[in-house]
Protein backbone atom coordinates (compact mmCIF):
# COMPACT_ATOMS: atom_id res chain seq x y z
CA UNK A 1 0.00 0.00 0.00
CA UNK A 2 1.71 3.72 -1.14
CA UNK A 3 1.57 6.34 1.71
CA UNK A 4 -0.79 9.27 0.08
CA UNK A 5 3.09 11.46 -0.72
CA UNK A 6 3.55 8.40 -2.76
CA UNK A 7 1.27 8.43 -5.11
CA UNK A 8 1.39 12.04 -6.10
CA UNK A 9 5.14 11.67 -6.96
CA UNK A 10 7.19 13.70 -4.34
CA UNK A 11 8.52 13.25 -0.87
CA UNK A 12 6.67 14.68 2.41
CA UNK A 13 9.42 17.38 2.52
CA UNK A 14 9.54 18.68 -0.63
CA UNK A 15 5.98 19.62 -0.58
CA UNK A 16 6.40 21.36 2.34
CA UNK A 17 5.10 24.64 2.95
CA UNK A 18 7.80 26.92 2.97
CA UNK A 19 8.74 28.29 6.06
CA UNK A 20 9.93 32.20 6.19
CA UNK A 21 12.75 31.53 8.87
CA UNK A 22 16.24 31.60 7.40
CA UNK A 23 19.53 31.29 9.30
CA UNK A 24 19.95 34.98 8.61
CA UNK A 25 16.74 35.87 10.51
CA UNK A 26 17.93 33.43 13.34
CA UNK A 27 21.39 35.40 13.43
CA UNK A 28 20.13 38.58 13.73
CA UNK A 29 17.39 37.42 16.45
CA UNK A 30 20.37 36.15 18.36
CA UNK A 31 22.20 39.58 17.59
CA UNK A 32 19.57 41.23 19.38
CA UNK A 33 19.06 38.93 22.17
CA UNK A 34 22.43 39.39 23.33
CA UNK A 35 22.17 43.18 22.68
CA UNK A 36 19.22 42.42 25.34
CA UNK A 37 21.32 40.42 27.47
CA UNK A 38 24.27 43.32 27.45
CA UNK A 39 21.84 45.76 28.36
CA UNK A 40 21.05 43.91 31.62
CA UNK A 41 24.21 43.14 32.41
CA UNK A 42 25.37 46.60 32.23
CA UNK A 43 22.22 47.52 34.75
CA UNK A 44 24.04 45.61 37.64
CA UNK A 45 24.76 47.30 40.57
CA UNK A 46 28.52 48.06 41.65
CA UNK A 47 29.85 44.75 43.59
CA UNK A 48 30.73 47.01 46.45
CA UNK A 49 26.94 47.10 47.55
CA UNK A 50 26.21 44.28 49.93
CA UNK A 51 23.93 43.86 53.06
CA UNK A 52 24.66 43.52 56.61
CA UNK A 53 24.01 40.78 58.86
CA UNK A 54 20.79 42.12 60.19
CA UNK A 55 19.15 42.54 56.35
CA UNK A 56 19.84 46.21 56.19
CA UNK A 57 21.58 47.20 53.01
CA UNK A 58 25.43 49.61 53.62
CA UNK A 59 25.17 52.82 52.55
CA UNK A 60 25.66 53.14 48.68
CA UNK A 61 28.25 55.41 47.22
CA UNK A 62 25.72 57.50 44.67
CA UNK A 63 28.60 57.18 42.26
CA UNK A 64 28.11 53.61 41.74
CA UNK A 65 24.45 53.87 41.41
CA UNK A 66 23.74 56.78 39.12
CA UNK A 67 26.88 56.29 36.81
CA UNK A 68 26.48 57.12 33.14
CA UNK A 69 26.96 53.13 32.18
CA UNK A 70 23.66 52.34 34.33
CA UNK A 71 21.66 55.35 33.60
CA UNK A 72 22.42 55.96 29.66
CA UNK A 73 24.27 53.58 28.16
CA UNK A 74 22.89 50.58 29.33
CA UNK A 75 19.18 51.11 29.09
CA UNK A 76 20.29 52.14 25.01
CA UNK A 77 21.90 48.96 24.36
CA UNK A 78 19.09 47.23 26.08
CA UNK A 79 16.47 49.44 23.96
CA UNK A 80 18.57 48.79 20.57
CA UNK A 81 18.29 44.80 21.46
CA UNK A 82 14.21 45.52 21.58
CA UNK A 83 14.22 47.09 18.33
CA UNK A 84 16.53 44.42 16.64
CA UNK A 85 14.36 41.25 17.28
CA UNK A 86 11.35 42.59 15.47
CA UNK A 87 12.95 43.15 12.36
CA UNK A 88 14.60 39.70 12.79
CA UNK A 89 10.95 37.96 11.83
CA UNK A 90 10.62 40.01 9.18
CA UNK A 91 10.70 38.10 5.54
CA UNK A 92 13.06 38.55 3.11
CA UNK A 93 16.19 38.85 4.23
CA UNK A 94 19.38 38.01 1.85
CA UNK A 95 20.28 34.71 2.81
CA UNK A 96 18.49 31.95 0.45
CA UNK A 97 18.94 28.82 2.98
CA UNK A 98 16.18 28.06 5.02
CA UNK A 99 15.91 26.12 8.10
Amino acid sequence: MKHSNERKGGTASSRRPPSHIRYSNLFVFAVGVLFIVAGMLLMLPPKDIKSEPGGRYKPVPTEGVFAARRIRLAPFVAFLGFVIVPFSLAPGWASKKEI
